[in-house]
C-alpha cells in the first residue's frame, strides 16, 4: 500500500465527522437523486454528498473505481484507484475527505485554519526539504478555482504529489494525489486534474452547475 502521510486535520475540528457519502450513477446514467435520497443508488465510479446548502458530486477518472471501506479506516472519506488494482497495493491513488463546517461560526476562518494546519502537518511529517508550489488555474466543473499545491522533495521520494482544498462555505473538501515509487508523476497528475475538473457543487435539486 502507498505509505501516505496521515493528516492531522481531524484534530483541528473535534467533532466534525466525515461526510455522509453514497454512491451515485455516473454522468449520462440518469439524473442525480433529489436531496434526501442519498442512499438509493449504487455505482462504483461516483461519490455524492448532501451538504447543508449544496450537493457535491465527485467522479472517478477514466479507468479508476471508487473504494470506500478501506479509506474510511485510514481517515479518508473515499479513494479512487485503478480498476485493475487494489487499494492496498495500487501504484496511484486519489483520496478525498469531506468535512461539515456548517455548525461552526466564521466558517471561512475555519477553512483557513484547517488549510494551515494541514500544510504544517505535511511539513512536520516530511521535514524541512519539503517544497510547496502553487498550481495555477485548477478548475472544477463549476469553473471555480480549487487551491492546489504541488509537493516535492528533491532529496528523496515522497508519495504525496498534490493536495487541493475546496471551500464550499458550509463544507470543505480535501483531495490528495499519491503515487508509488516508480509511477510516472506526469501521468498521475493528469488523472488527478481530470478528477478535479469533473468535480461539481450543485444547489439542492440542481442537475448541472
Amino acid at each position: 500500500m502507498l505509505k501516505m502521510r496521515r493528516t492531522a486535520i481531524v484534530l483541528v475540528l473535534a467533532g466534525i465527522c466525515a461526510a455522509n457519502l453514497s454512491a451515485q450513477p455516473d454522468p449520462g446514467a440518469g439524473d442525480l437523486p433529489e436531496a434526501g435520497n442519498t442512499g438509493q443508488f449504487l455505482d462504483s465510479n461516483t461519490a455524492f454528498y448532501q451538504g447543508s446548502a449544496y450537493d457535491y458530486v465527485v467522479y472517478a477518472p477514466a479507468g479508476f473505481v471508487m473504494v470506500i471501506q478501506e479509506p474510511i479506516i485510514d481517515g479518508y472519506s473515499l479513494a479512487f484507484v485503478p480498476e485493475t488494482d487494489r487499494y492496498d497495493s495500487c501504484g496511484v491513488m486519489i483520496t478525498a475527505v469531506f468535512y461539515d463546517l456548517a455548525r461552526h461560526e466564521k466558517t471561512g476562518q475555519v477553512f483557513e485554519k484547517i488549510l494551515s494546519s494541514d500544510t504544517a502537518d505535511m511539513r512536520r511529517h516530511y521535514g524541512e526539504n519539503l517544497v510547496f508550489r502553487s498550481v495555477d488555474s485548477v478548475l472544477n466543473a463549476n469553473d471555480e478555482i480549487i487551491p492546489t499545491l504541488y509537493l516535492e522533495d528533491k532529496t528523496r521520494f515522497i508519495p504525496n504529489v498534490m493536495v487541493s482544498y475546496y471551500d464550499g462555505d458550509t463544507e470543505m473538501l480535501i483531495f490528495e494525489l499519491s503515487i508509488g515509487e516508480g509511477y510516472p508523476r506526469f501521468l498521475a497528475e493528469g488523472v488527478y486534474i481530470e478528477c478535479l475538473r469533473k468535480f461539481k457543487r450543485l444547489k439542492h435539486g440542481q442537475l448541472e452547475p
